[in-house]
């Protein structure tokens, strides 16, 4: 293990270089054995808990499985959270579906951008 820790040190330093060296001698080695005690004493816990576990909720949607399939899905707008993890997007956008275009709507604007000057007519 101390070989493997030595050489992942080693390889960091070496893909930041303009990031201040790291060294073995600032790890807390009695505190890296807690976390592995720890580790190794949850998983086994979180293991059984998904095994045994019949919804996922996954950013804000609660997904129930029945028989290996999902067979309902929650979506609670009021509590989750307001955005996802990638990119600060919002969950859940306005109430309802997109606008729904009119045909007269449709034409004004058309007709509007067909009176607009093109730029190679000027």
């Amino acid at each position: 293990m101390w070989n493997l820790t030595r050489i992942e040190v080693r390889l960091c330093n070496l893909l930041s270089p303009e990031a201040p060296p790291l060294s073995l001698a600032s790890y807390n080695w009695c505190l890296v054995f807690i976390a592995l005690l720890m580790d190794n004493f949850l998983y086994p816990i979180s293991a059984m808990r998904s095994h045994f576990s019949q919804s996922i909720n996954w950013s804000g949607i609660r997904y129930h499985l029945k028989d290996g399939k999902i067979h309902q899905i929650d979506r609670s707008k009021g509590k989750g959270p307001k955005f996802t993890d990638l990119g600060g997007k919002h969950l859940y956008g306005k109430k309802g579906g997109p606008p729904k275009a009119s045909m007269i709507g449709v034409l004004s604007r058309s007709s509007a951008q067909w009176r607009q000057p093109k730029k190679f007519d000027v």
